[in-house]
């Protein structure tokens, strides 16, 4: 995953903050993933799973999912 654009924290929108969340979020989990050396296809059911309650297609893009969406 690559992350092209710097927003100050100060300056940032709900939107931006939101999304930096999820990937804290999903940087997190695979850390924990990681050190607990689990074997990878639970890894990667687990990452999976953590990506679809996070984000959602649209329009051809991924993007965060807004708290309403099911």
């Amino acid at each position: 995953m690559v992350v092209k654009t710097f927003v100050n924290k100060d300056t940032a929108t709900l939107n931006q903050f939101l999304r930096e969340q999820g990937l804290v979020d999903m940087k997190d989990f695979i850390e924990i993933q990681i050190k607990a050396k689990e074997d990878r296809t639970k890894f990667h059911q687990d990452m999976l799973e953590l990506f679809r309650q996070k984000f959602v297609s649209e329009d051809g893009k991924i993007v965060l999912k807004k708290d309403n969406d099911e």
